[in-house]
């Protein structure tokens, strides 16, 4: 399978609700592969495998908080999302509220 063809395989999946696919079509835009980076668009794809209760795409949402990516700096949505995709054992999002934690970012330190 090419890239084209893995990219609009994706998106098909994506939107016919997949939350994985829509996670790993988020991935695509965010890192800029397979597809132009474009942020907006890992957002809202982010956001829909998110809703689903997708870790991946919590943690995610949370990096974009966290560092500003195509989002206004938001530490406490970013802690947020990073204490949803945590309850479902993603590492790093646990790593990430330790630090956030230590450093008082979004919450009490």
């Amino acid at each position: 399978m090419n890239e084209n063809e893995k990219f609009d395989e994706l998106t098909k999946k994506a939107e016919q609700g997949d939350a994985e696919a829509q996670c790993e079509l988020g991935n695509m835009y965010y890192f800029g592969e397979y597809a132009e980076q474009d942020y907006k668009k890992a957002f809202e794809w982010y956001t829909k495998a998110a809703e689903q209760g997708y870790a991946s795409a919590q943690g995610m949402l949370g990096d974009m908080y966290y560092y500003g990516d195509g989002v206004d700096k938001d530490y406490v949505k970013a802690f947020e999302w990073y204490t949803k995709a945590s309850g479902q054992g993603y590492a790093s999002a646990q790593v990430r509220l330790g630090d956030m934690y230590y450093s008082g970012k979004g919450i009490e330190q």
